[in-house]
């Protein structure tokens, strides 16, 4: 996310000091943020092992879904629909896939 808000941060007109105090406070945005997720996961996990390892699982899958959302519907469609290279850009979206599967299928235990 970080890699996409520099790259659009780098297209408009801003200039670079201004660049660097957004990726700042986008950086400081992100420590916080997993900051209160850590203290969110304690406060109602009550510090049991099992509840624990639910509210992380939970967190962790709206933050995936998220993730994904944005990536499905917001940057890849802007990408592929501006600019030029829509076949190559498609070929890499492939190509990155098959490299996660790639992974995936040798180290299957790999959390």
């Amino acid at each position: 996310m970080g890699f996409c808000l520099g790259v659009r941060l780098v297209q408009t007109n801003l200039s670079t000091p201004w660049i660097a105090f957004a990726m700042f406070l986008f950086g400081v945005q992100v420590l916080i943020g997993g900051l209160a997720g850590i203290g969110i996961m304690k406060f109602i996990s009550g510090g049991e092992q099992s509840t624990v390892a639910l509210v992380s699982s939970v967190l962790q899958a709206i933050s995936c879904g998220t993730f994904l959302y944005i990536t499905t519907f917001e940057v890849i469609p802007n990408e592929i629909r501006n600019g030029h290279c829509r076949i190559l850009k498609t070929m890499f979206i492939y190509f990155g896939f098959g490299i996660v599967v790639l992974f995936m299928l040798i180290f299957p235990g790999a959390s």
